[in-house]
């Protein structure tokens, strides 16, 4: 059986970009995903976005006043029963195969941080231009501090992490 990944979606007012988040999480092709989603006290539809996903028996939702994006992400993780975690800013999205490649690496150094690339989006009329940010899927030792100094406090849309013994991620989970 295969281990189970939790996709992490902290949302605040993003109404027009949430759904495309939802649907790369839900369409991966790697098969054990749950999402998890927590709105953050949004004033606009997110909260109407999420719910219309909350009967897919893979999703967990919640809805939360507004606490920042820390305490939204950490009640996403504590909602979470994956093996790994990975977290997916809400104006985010994944590729198709971003859990798959994850698990794979995060097998073949499981005692590793493993992170993939980004890409910023831009809209110019109707185009989309990318550019790649951060390291190609690779593996590497961090101590809790350097994950933290490396990738910040939320880790970008793609990347995922190993971090077992520093907050805010003090858990049994593993996050790739």
């Amino acid at each position: 059986m295969q281990n189970k990944v939790s996709i992490i979606i902290p949302a605040f007012n993003v109404e027009a970009y949430v759904e495309r988040g939802i649907e790369s999480a839900l369409g991966q092709t790697y098969e054990n995903v749950e999402l998890v989603m927590v709105d953050d006290g949004s004033s606009d539809g997110t909260w109407d976005v999420i719910e219309r996903y909350a009967s897919d028996n893979r999703v967990k939702c919640a809805r939360q006043a507004n606490s920042g994006v820390s305490k939204a992400r950490n009640r996403a993780l504590s909602m979470a029963t994956g093996d790994y975690a990975v977290f997916l800013d809400s104006d985010d999205w994944l590729e198709l195969d971003t859990c798959d490649q994850l698990v794979r690496m995060q097998r073949k150094h499981p005692n590793m941080l493993v992170a993939a690339d980004a890409y910023f989006v831009t809209m110019d009329g109707g185009r989309e231009g990318r550019k790649a940010q951060g390291t190609n899927l690779a593996a590497r030792t961090f101590t809790p501090d350097e994950a933290i100094c490396e990738f910040g406090c939320s880790i970008p849309c793609t990347s995922a992490a190993r971090v077992t013994s520093c907050s805010p991620w003090t858990s049994s989970k593993r996050t790739i």
